[in-house]
């Protein structure tokens, strides 16, 4: 019963030691991808003043304008993925109301970006001119702006609900280095360690298997050794009993 009891207790911590792999492998995939999209996101924009000429702009946003009821509405916290106008599927000029543009605006003599939806659209000949504004219900009399099709600057596709304080989080270099890089340098050193207890381990399994088999061939030579010995002493006594029988022989004859 104790030898089922510890072969039970034995399984046991095999099946423990796998779980507890997997879960560590989980954990170093999710961190190195946090850590790679973070990364990604702030080499784009790192500082959310600035909106790309070409190409997608993540931008945090920093005020509750746009905190509405709409689907797409977004609020302080969020990422705005913002597009770059062009010629073609993000045409400057081809807007409608509902859909939302970032666009600068003088606030307090403060050059800033904002960015709202289009409630309205305005063709005066070759010109388009749309008025933007808030989702916020509660600021609305004084949120809303005119803006020429030539000063969009870009047109919102979508928000990632919280990821743009996040991201500004990750912006202050300590806590980048605290948050990021230093474990990523601890990851990296425990997978080193890992690695390097892997090679000793097969170095030892490799002395020891050929240890064994010096041991194997020791044995084997000592086999012999004893056979040889035992055949010679046998040799040996098969020897003096022929010479005992011919002693007795001649007194046997008289």
């Amino acid at each position: 019963m104790g030898i089922q009891k510890k072969a039970k207790v034995s399984k046991l911590n095999e099946k423990q030691k796998k779980i507890l792999n997997i879960i560590i492998t989980v954990a170093q995939v999710v961190l190195i991808l946090v850590a790679v999209v973070a990364s990604i996101i702030i080499l784009v924009n790192p500082t959310g003043a600035t909106i790309r000429e070409k190409g997608i702009t993540l931008m945090p946003v920093l005020s509750d304008s746009m905190d509405g009821d709409q689907e797409d509405s977004f609020k302080e916290g969020d990422l705005l993925i913002v597009h770059a106008p062009d010629a073609k599927k993000y045409d400057p000029t081809k807007l409608v109301v509902g859909d939302i543009i970032t666009f600068e605006w003088t606030v307090a003599g403060q050059k800033i970006y904002n960015t709202h939806r289009i409630v309205d659209v305005d063709v005066f000949g070759d010109s388009v001119v749309y008025t933007a504004r808030g989702d916020n219900p509660n600021i609305l009399a004084t949120d809303t702006q005119v803006v020429p099709a030539n000063k969009v600057l870009g047109i919102c596709t979508g928000s990632l609900k919280g990821v743009g304080k996040t991201i500004s989080f990750l912006q202050t270099p300590l806590y980048f280095l605290l948050v990021i890089l230093l474990p990523l340098a601890l990851l990296f050193i425990y997978n080193i360690v890992l690695f390097v207890k892997m090679i000793m381990e097969q170095k030892l399994a490799k002395v020891g298997a050929l240890g064994g088999s010096e041991e194997d061939e020791a044995t084997r030579k000592q086999r012999i050794i004893d056979e040889y010995l035992a055949s010679q002493q046998k040799q040996e006594e098969n020897k003096v009993e022929v010479e005992e029988t011919e002693a007795e022989e001649p007194g046997d004859e008289e």
